[in-house]
């Protein structure tokens, strides 16, 4: 975990702000994350280059 810390890699994290999942999902953010996205391609995220995914679903970067 430190080693993703220390090379600035963003972990998402679950809303809490909704009083129906926010017990659960602090205890998501507490967990390692289930996946580490990488990515050779560059994608226009606003006005940003960004390596990213880019899916039918939507972009993960």
């Amino acid at each position: 975990m430190s080693e993703l810390v220390s090379n600035g890699v963003q972990i998402y994290q679950f809303p809490t702000d909704d009083d129906s999942v926010a017990e659960i999902n602090s205890t998501m953010n507490a967990l390692l994350p289930f996946a580490v996205v990488g990515s050779t391609d560059f994608v226009r995220v606003g006005n940003k280059m960004v390596r990213a995914r880019q899916y039918p679903w939507g972009t993960v970067m």
